[in-house]
């Protein structure tokens, strides 16, 4: 059992996999953590296909409530047009990153837990409108609420 900053019991779930729809192409995308639960984010993945023309473009990872951003993570390294990559964000400490082949690794802090209402959002800086996002899967944990 954890707790939150409101002192409600919380009861741990199993994990889950999301699988959101792909976004329409030349968009980002963005998830809500649902009322009453809270996300333990332990894996987020996606791909990301540019198209030919544009710049190079830089995937940020930023998590967001009704207040404003609380975490942004920008990768350190752009991706050029014409290419296809794998993104793979895990918890770690720090934020470094690495690129293993067509693979492109972030890290968020380890035990990140998401309070109702908090979106997951990924913005493609200078994304092209022919840009595609696709395979996109959110890894967590559930944490209800729990009654005492």
């Amino acid at each position: 059992m954890g707790s939150n900053n409101y002192s409600v019991p919380l009861e741990q779930g199993a994990p889950f996999v999301l699988r959101p729809a792909d976004p329409i192409v030349g968009a980002s995308f963005s998830i809500l953590v649902p009322n009453h639960v809270r996300w333990e984010l332990l894996y987020v993945q996606f791909q990301l296909i540019t198209a030919p023309a544009g710049g190079a473009r830089m995937v940020i990872f930023q998590l967001d409530d009704a207040t404003g951003t609380f975490l942004i993570w920008e990768q350190n390294a752009t991706q050029a047009a014409s290419m296809g990559l794998s993104y793979h964000f895990v918890p770690g400490d720090g934020n470094a990153a690495a690129t293993i082949g067509q693979r492109r690794y972030g890290v968020f802090p380890r035990n990140l837990i998401l309070l109702p209402n908090t979106t997951i959002h990924f913005a493609i800086d200078a994304i092209n409108p022919s840009d595609v996002v696709s395979n996109v899967f959110i890894h967590a944990r559930r944490w209800a609420e729990r009654n005492v």
